[in-house]
């Protein structure tokens, strides 16, 4: 079976398609994959390290605003289109799968016109504009969310939940703590902006330090090439990047996160109680919004929060067991079980009907 991704710029349109190549690759019949993404984005170490075949693709970002950069990344877009199209032409793939991100939009549409079923994913609770544009030639959509299936047409969406890669499945908070050098038996908070980072997140931590007590040992995950010093304090480790969040997630008593689906869907794997900041006025609102309803994390608003207020609810939860459990348990409740196995058997009804 020969299968083609296509995702990147962030690690949201990634993992989830990783987690389905896991699961393929468990599978008796041989799987070749390869991948478009971008030059600039995270993924390529990550996809790499799943011993994948990466190869960029010239594409452009999809604004729903005014921008004079449109015009340059339409004209990337085009060339994206013709460089897949002329890679597919020259490579017969079975099938191609996205979950979202602009740099699957002229894979999709080539493979679509060399008649290859599209297989596209949808994780957030808003649909994003590269799947809109993609829902018309899919053959086949996928949906983390039962609230997303009114969004697609309903003769080809079908509700799998968000696959998860199965590294989160085999590891413990003691063991994470062994690996990471943690000490076993302190509270530990891990803040995590995505493989692009955050800087709101890490500006807030650096002014929030100070007020932490020294029973508290936090991991900051900054973003590529935006590492802090880590001699702030003796209990603050610091890294810019990592092809392996499963250690950092499972090592934390409490996570302080983005409201991006495919790390919500790995706490929700290991029932991690965690405070999610949505980038504001974008669908990870929505998202958020979700978790809110239904008791699945504590929610704080950006332009609202200051080292002060955030130090106080961190301080409050690490020290409310019951209140962390109940989140963890909603955050897990929330998704559908056996996501990757559901997605592994839509895409051999595609390939069979093909």
């Amino acid at each position: 079976m020969k299968i083609l991704c296509a995702g990147g710029g962030t690690l949201g349109s990634v993992t989830p398609l990783l987690a389905v190549i896991d699961e393929l690759r468990h599978s008796p019949e041989p799987v070749e994959v390869y991948w478009f993404g971008t030059s600039a984005g995270p993924e390529r170490k990550l996809v790499e390290s799943y011993k994948i075949n990466f190869m960029v693709l010239s594409a452009g970002k999809i604004r729903r605003y005014w921008s004079i950069q449109n015009f340059s990344d339409l004209g990337r877009i085009i060339l994206g289109f013709f460089e897949a199209l002329a890679w597919l032409v020259n490579n017969k793939v079975d099938i191609v799968l996205t979950a979202g991100s602009f740099v699957a939009v002229p894979v999709g549409w080539a493979a679509w016109l060399w008649g290859i079923p599209v297989l596209i994913h949808q994780q957030d609770v808003r649909p994003g504009l590269a799947n809109k544009l993609l829902a018309p030639i899919a053959a086949r959509i996928t949906v983390s969310l039962k609230e997303s299936l009114n969004d697609f047409s309903a003769t080809k969406t079908i509700l799998t939940g968000n696959p998860v890669r199965n590294i989160f499945e085999k590891i413990n908070k003691n063991q994470a703590r062994t690996n990471l050098g943690l000490e076993q038996d302190m509270f530990t908070l891990a803040v995590l902006g995505g493989g692009t980072g955050a800087e709101f997140f890490n500006h807030l931590l650096i002014s929030a330090l100070p007020k932490f007590n020294d029973q508290i040992q936090i991991i900051h995950l900054t973003g590529m090439g935006k590492k802090n010093s880590d001699n702030f304090s003796p209990h603050y480790r610091v890294l810019d990047f990592t092809t392996d969040t499963s250690n950092i997630l499972a090592a934390a008593d409490l996570v302080v996160t983005r409201a991006g689906m495919g790390v919500l869907t790995e706490l929700a794997t290991l029932s991690k109680a965690a405070i999610v900041v949505p980038i504001p006025h974008t669908h990870q609102e929505d998202n958020a919004s979700l978790l809110e309803k239904n008791k699945a994390a504590k929610i704080l608003n950006q332009l609202s929060l200051t080292p002060d207020n955030f130090v106080a609810t961190v301080s409050q939860l690490l020290a409310d067991d019951k209140h962390r459990a109940e989140f963890g348990k909603n955050l897990h409740n929330l998704f559908p079980p056996q996501p990757a196995v559901s997605f592994v058997k839509e895409i051999y009804k595609l390939i069979k009907k093909s």
